[in-house]
């Protein structure tokens, strides 16, 4: 699905979500949540493109250097590890958006047999590694966020985020893009301290919002974390597979 596929489900024109704006129905959308990630937001590069060529540049031929393809396949497990050590980006550890980041590409490189040689190479790989994400460079905007988001404020629709992710995607990232006023709340599992799907996180987007469950579609990208742990909320909920093959790899 797209969100061509729910702006015309909404109007009455589909048949996912027919008439959930027509007043009076049971069924009626007040406020819909987003994922950011694979939503809203994709990356403009893959992230073993983007690391290994920060690193050849820093590295200038004086140590190894992973290939693209060493870093795709090994940066999706220094991710999930972090995660399993450090569980909703290091919250209860107290750790910050980039020091939790900081863990991911050290042992993104690691896990390649490519140890840095020094600390201080390490931090001016992952400082442009970092700066790189906190620019428009690192981040494509899907073409048909623009519409629904439209649709959202024509129809007196509120709009918030629920994201599995750092603060710095609400803090820095929205707001780089010009997409942070177009939002009344966001919820991250970073500051929170839940992550999708827990219902903790999507009960707390119904008390920000002043809605019932019911009355809130989430949208997003992992059928698991998005779907099924906001239907699981009393939410009605979309899967949003933009790939066809499964979900795009975070980043920093």
């Amino acid at each position: 699905y797209s969100f061509c596929t729910l702006l015309a489900a909404l109007a009455g024109g589909g048949e996912m979500l027919p008439n959930m704006l027509q007043r009076g129905s049971k069924d009626i959308i007040s406020c819909i949540t987003l994922d950011i990630t694979g939503t809203v937001l994709g990356l403009k590069d893959p992230v073993g493109k983007v690391y290994c060529g920060i690193a050849e540049k820093v590295a200038d031929g004086a140590w190894a250097v992973p290939t693209e393809n060493e870093m795709q396949e090994n940066f999706p497990k220094a991710y999930k590890s972090a995660l399993k050590r450090y569980p909703c980006f290091g919250h209860s550890a107290g750790l910050s958006a980039r020091q939790w980041w900081e863990v991911v590409v050290r042992d993104s490189f690691l896990k390649c047999g490519c140890p840095f040689p020094t600390e201080t190479a390490f931090q001016k790989t992952f400082m442009k590694i970092y700066q790189h994400y906190g620019s428009k460079e690192g981040y494509s905007l899907y073409p048909d966020v623009v519409p629904l988001i439209t649709m959202a404020h024509e129809n007196s629709i509120s709009l918030g985020v629920i994201s599995n992710n750092t603060d710095r995607i609400v803090t820095d990232t929205l707001p780089m893009l010009g997409l942070h006023e177009h939002f009344s709340f966001s919820l991250t599992s970073h500051v929170r301290g839940y992550s999708k799907p827990s219902s903790f996180i999507f009960d707390e987007a119904s008390k920000l919002s002043s809605q019932p469950p019911a009355s809130i579609l989430h949208i997003g990208d992992t059928f698991s974390a998005d779907y099924e742990g906001a239907v699981a909320a009393g939410m009605k909920a979309l899967y949003l597979n933009r790939s066809g093959t499964g979900p795009p790899a975070e980043h920093p």
